[in-house]
């Protein structure tokens, strides 16, 4: 147990020899994990201003728990204005001084360092039994020798996530967010070609982030998260040398939260990257079932005898899901995104701001180019007394493979720049490198 929302970290695993030898292996675990306490740590940065994962438990025992402050602020400073030293680079002022003084203009935000009114913040999601997210992982595994110093493993892993939680705000109800519909331009990237019905919200206010609420998703409904995957490994490690060993890895993400977004129509409205500015998704795309997506790699080494040369290569075949995925996200990764602007004219109704951005694609529908990645290393071992050294060539992208890694994901006019690769895998390289041993 710990501070932070009373917790037993279970871990599990079992292992059975089936023939009573090295042969054959069965193997299961069963985890509790708390990685997704960064949760819980993201909601003190947006309500308090600071915070991580190791500092929770700090912060809930010395910060009160409705504060939140005014963290930062701005002002002007003129260095040629004959007010202090012109062109010295330094600030001829007292900065902590709200008032304009010297070469700086007055604090933008009067309210620096100073208590805000907080958003509340249900207070039962802070501590207790069980109540902060978390997420279980289960895996089992079989693994067998199907020819002599060869062998094959086969290992289906599910992971599942708990304790969401979500905010409301609480000036609004569902009935303020008014669905409207829209016809999807033309384009050979989208689904079908475009001309489909995209489902909007249009919100009737502007409403204050101060009435903002955050609690648990299940005082809205249910809401429930996995992935669940398969794994097969081949291993070999033959009597003259050579080791190869692969795999492939397939799985998919499924996620619902509908019952909650019935309710809290604004969860809809998200970021889907890091920095990016929040765009609305349509209304069912709360419930993603992600197709079946492969990985494939591999590994072969070989030195061959007497001449002493090494000969290494790999590979990797994946998916074009942006960014990271895969059981520790509850997700294959982040498909891509084709954010359009959506005017009075294009809705056929007024719009809050005459404006607004959409989503014209469903989590998991459009993913960037299968990336095709194959390395090779050769190398001369070379022996002088009691060291040895290792002369080696090293090709990255042995086939100069230019697969998009990123893409432009905002739908301008008929997307003519839409979907184009913002970055490309890195382009075939050739290194040099030598290791001595002594």
């Amino acid at each position: 147990m710990d501070r932070l929302g009373d917790k037993l970290l279970p871990r599990t695993r079992f292992a059975k020899d089936e023939h009573g030898e090295v042969r054959s292996r069965y193997r299961d675990d069963l985890i509790d994990d708390l990685s997704h306490l960064r949760a819980l740590a993201h909601l003190f940065e947006q309500h308090i201003g600071f915070a991580s994962v190791n500092t929770l438990p700090q912060l809930l025992d010395f910060l009160p728990k409705s504060a939140r402050f005014q963290r930062t602020t701005n002002r002007t400073w003129n260095d040629r204005g004959g007010l202090g030293i012109n062109g010295d680079y330094i600030p001829q002022c007292d900065l902590m001084n709200p008032a304009a003084n010297g070469e700086c203009g007055p604090w933008q935000q009067t309210a620096f360092g100073q208590a805000l009114s907080a958003a509340p913040i249900n207070p039962a999601i802070l501590e207790g039994w069980g109540v902060r997210p978390s997420d279980w992982q289960f895996g089992a595994s079989v693994q067998h020798e199907i020819l002599p110093r060869t062998s094959v493993e086969v290992g289906y892993y599910r992971r599942w996530f708990q304790g969401f939680l979500v905010t409301d705000n609480l000036a609004s109800t569902a009935a303020d967010y008014v669905p409207y519909t829209i016809t999807a331009p033309q384009n050979p990237s989208l689904p079908g070609g475009g001309g489909y019905q995209v489902t909007g919200l249009n919100p009737t206010a502007n409403f204050s982030a101060a009435t903002n609420y955050t609690t648990f998703a299940s005082d809205y409904g249910n809401q429930y998260q996995y992935w669940h995957g398969v794994d097969v490994n081949v291993n070999s490690r033959l009597k003259n040398g050579l080791v190869i060993q692969g795999g492939t890895s397939t799985g998919r993400g499924v996620r619902d939260m509908c019952e909650v977004t019935a309710k809290v129509p604004e969860a809809l409205f998200i970021s889907t990257a890091i920095g990016a500015p929040p765009v609305w998704q349509p209304p069912s795309s709360c419930h993603v079932t992600e197709p079946w997506l492969t990985q494939i790699r591999g590994l072969t080494t070989y030195v061959i005898p007497k001449a002493d040369v090494q000969l290494a290569a790999s590979f990797q075949f994946k998916p074009g899901t942006l960014g990271l995925g895969g059981n520790d996200s509850a997700s294959n990764g982040q498909s891509v995104n084709a954010n359009y602007t959506v005017t009075n004219a294009i809705a056929g109704i007024p719009l809050l701001n005459n404006q607004q951005s959409v989503n014209l694609l469903l989590p998991g529908q459009l993913y960037g180019d299968y990336v095709r990645q194959v390395d090779l290393r050769v190398g001369k071992i070379l022996r002088f007394g009691r060291t040895r050294t290792l002369a080696a060539i090293d090709i990255y992208n042995l086939f100069n493979a230019n697969p998009g890694l990123t893409y432009q994901q905002t739908f301008t006019g008929n997307g003519a720049t839409w979907y184009n690769p913002s970055t490309l895998l890195m382009p075939r390289f050739v290194r040099f490198n030598m290791t001595v041993d002594f």
